[in-house]
């Protein structure tokens, strides 16, 4: 019995001893599985991403191949040897190092810009040879025409090779040396065109420069045969009423004499007005008849007064023509500080003659001179202290006067030589200034002087009639 109970125990024994090393292998290999399965996942996971990598290089590397223009179905073989040919093509002058597509781009993309602009610069050229055409065309219109057509001959040549120009542009990758060739061809033909317009533009001012040349000696005759000096009078005094200092003329109607006209009277047997001393001034007042007008003496000397048979001169009104002129420079005939240009324009108007290009409020002229312009009334000088535009107005009419072969006469002698007479002169008021620095008061004192007593002997001195002898006082 204890025997059996041994043999159980042993039994037993190894029985727990087997189940207990079955339990401790069973989990060694439950772990070792779980491990393995572990190991697994993280190998798929890991395929899964270099096959996501590897197809999105693969997508990367079709959108580069498409961008450098190859077919995605491009092997990288037949890609190099397509990149090469370009490069040898239009890179050849490039170094190893830059023989890319982008730097490549970069240095296509300067030709392309820099021949633009050298286009640009063409049009701007050819443009301003067409605004020079157009100054000319006053003068030799066959000659500019012609021009005109050169030039836009050109012009669509031009256009012409912009567009090619264009069109080669979108073929940069595969034409890029004939696009330069192309180019240069194009500029040379400007070039070509350029010096022919430019030897028609000579032309034309040779033939400019003979016009100019042929109006100035037809000037020259005009004057010679105008023959338009001070020398000769226009009228001459037929009556003289001395007690209502009112004079009659030759000149009426007929001779296109307007009233308010002035005239310097000189001796009847002047032969030279401009050497000859003026002795007085008349202004018309009436038109009488067709040759014979009514005037008020507005200045005469007593020791030689206006007599009939004197002559009557003025350089603004000739019988039957107006003569025009132009003013510049500061106009002040009264030494008041203001301006007197429309006073002034008012006289040369009222004796019939025309102000041209007369200066406006903003010191713009709206006309131009014209060969019909025949003096040019000289005022002052504009100063540092003038308006900038009236300065530069007097130098600019000063140099168009010289070349219109204008005459230039002061104001000082226009005046005279029409007659007129301050009738209210300027009496300024200023410190330290006494009663003896003011003549008389009257503007006629300073021109007629008073008598010294000594009369002609045909005078007859009036007296009183004598009181009478009886008287009622």
């Amino acid at each position: 019995m204890a025997r059996e109970n041994q043999g159980l125990q042993i039994a037993l024994i190894i029985f727990v001893v087997l189940t207990i090393a079955l339990g401790v292998t069973t989990f060694l290999f439950f772990r070792s599985y779980e491990e393995a399965d572990l190991k697994a996942k993280a190998n798929l996971a890991e395929a899964t991403k270099n096959e996501a990598m590897a197809r999105d290089k693969q997508e990367k590397l079709n959108h580069l191949k498409q961008l450098l223009g190859f077919a995605i179905t491009e092997t990288m073989d037949s890609i190099d040897e397509a990149a090469a040919q370009d490069m040898q093509t239009m890179a050849a002058n490039f170094p190893e190092e830059n023989r890319f597509y982008r730097p490549v781009l970069g240095y296509l993309h300067g030709v392309i810009k820099e021949k633009n602009q050298e286009l640009a610069d063409k049009q701007e050229l050819i443009q301003e040879l067409k605004n020079r055409n157009e100054m000319l065309e006053a003068v030799k219109d066959p000659q500019i025409q012609e021009f005109k057509q050169a030039a836009s001959a050109s012009q669509e040549e031009l256009v012409n090779e912009r567009a090619k120009f264009n069109a080669d542009r979108q073929r940069a990758k595969e034409m890029g040396a004939e696009l330069a060739a192309n180019l240069d061809q194009a500029k040379k033909d400007n070039q070509v065109a350029i010096a022919n317009i430019q030897a028609k533009l000579d032309e034309i001012a040779t033939q400019r420069d003979r016009v100019i040349t042929l109006y100035k000696r037809v000037k020259a005759e005009r004057d010679g045969m105008v023959d338009e000096t001070f020398e000769v009078a226009q009228g001459e005094v037929r009556w003289v009423n001395q007690r209502n200092r009112t004079v009659w003329v030759n000149l009426g109607r007929a001779d296109s004499l307007t009233r308010q006209t002035t005239f310097s009277v000189y001796d009847a047997d002047a032969t030279d007005m401009t050497n000859a001393g003026k002795k007085g001034s008349i202004e018309i007042t009436q038109i009488l008849g067709e040759h014979l007008a009514e005037g008020r003496i507005i200045d005469d000397e007593i020791t030689n007064p206006i007599m009939p048979g004197d002559q009557v001169h003025t350089p603004v009104w000739t019988p039957g023509e107006k003569k025009h002129f132009v003013l510049v420079g500061e106009i002040d005939i009264d030494d008041d500080g203001q301006s007197d240009r429309e006073r002034v324009r008012n006289l040369i108007e009222l004796n019939g003659g025309v102000v041209d290009a007369p200066l406006d409020s903003q010191g713009k002229r709206p006309g131009e001179l014209t060969v019909n312009t025949r003096y040019m009334v000289m005022g002052e000088r504009p100063d540092a202290k003038s308006p900038p535009a009236l300065l530069e107005d007097y130098s600019k009419m000063q140099k168009a006067a010289e070349e219109l072969h204008i005459e230039q006469i002061s104001l000082d002698e226009l005046l005279r030589r029409m007659g007129w007479k301050n009738q209210s002169p300027v009496i300024r008021f200023e410190v330290g200034s006494g009663a003896s620095d003011f003549g008389s008061g009257t503007p006629d004192s300073k021109i007629r002087p008073r008598s010294d007593g000594n009369v002609s002997e045909i005078f007859r001195a009036r007296h009183p009639a004598p009181p009478a002898k009886s008287s009622a006082y």
